[in-house]
């Protein structure tokens, strides 16, 4: 039997995470030329392995062995940039970090109406403040930003923990004078997922940009709309900051495969 358990923390900056020869989008609160040192993309916070394995071995010529191992991954999430949904400060670029006011009725929002027809469904200006403050107040990232501007990748996805499951069995067999093997191995990849349909599921984010610009008034003063999503088939203010990942990459898959080794 044996194992081991590591853990690795690192903490990436600078003050533009290249992605092209031209990077003219990057998350700022006072534009392209007056960029900041923040959180690079490539960010990688915390990150635990894991890996157990047990063995067991009988006879000899005609014997065999059966091999258990269980691994582990766990690690915070990727870096998220929270921005305005449209070019807040009219440079052209939509890459302009939101405003956390210290409560949600501290920002003006603007009537927002989805929809058209009968289907047509208006939100006032204060459902979308109630909204936008239960928002924020459910953000574990957002809520510690009140009264500042959101930093450059400095929200995270949810922490993901996954397990992989492989059990091989070998078969000893003797011909000619010389031992060889036949070996079954299955592999269930993401197996807590077999046991727990909510283990193991990533998250995609509802959306990095839960606020646009409607317009502002003669004062200088601007109002707002609050992104909506659909849950149950309806159309609501916007709830959640993340949902679950529904694809073949979030649940358990399985596998087998049997191996004849000549001596």
């Amino acid at each position: 039997m044996g194992g081991f358990i590591g853990y690795t923390y690192g903490e990436a900056r600078d003050i533009q995470s290249v992605g092209s020869t031209v990077q003219a989008n990057m998350p700022t609160v006072r534009g392209q030329n007056f960029l900041d040192v923040a959180l690079s993309d490539v960010n990688l916070q915390h990150r635990i392995v894991g890996f157990l394995n047990y063995k067991i071995g009988y006879g000899s010529d005609m014997g065999g062995g059966t091999n258990i191992s269980l691994g582990m991954v766990s690690n915070s999430g990727f870096p998220i940039s929270y921005t305005y949904g449209n070019d807040f400060n009219g440079d052209g670029q939509n890459n302009d970090l939101i405003f956390v006011p210290n409560k949600g009725s501290d920002i003006v929002f603007a009537p927002l109406t989805v929809g058209s027809g009968a289907t047509a469904k208006t939100f006032t200006p204060q459902e979308q403040q109630e909204a936008w403050e239960k928002f924020i107040e459910n953000n574990d990232y957002l809520k510690t930003r009140r009264g500042q501007y959101a930093e450059r990748n400095g929200g995270a996805f949810p922490w993901l923990t996954r397990f992989d499951l492989a059990v091989t069995q070998d078969l000893y067999i003797k011909l000619g004078g010389k031992k060889n093997s036949i070996q079954i191995r299955a592999d269930i990849i993401n197996v807590g997922n077999l046991l727990n349909n909510k283990w193991g599921v990533g998250f995609v984010t509802t959306t990095n940009n839960p606020l646009s610009l409607a317009s502002i008034n003669a004062e200088g003063v601007p109002s707002f709309r609050m992104a909506t999503q659909v849950v149950d088939g309806q159309t609501i203010l916007l709830r959640d900051s993340f949902r679950k990942s529904i694809t073949v990459d979030n649940v358990w898959q399985a596998q087998l495969g049997i191996r004849y080794t000549f001596n």
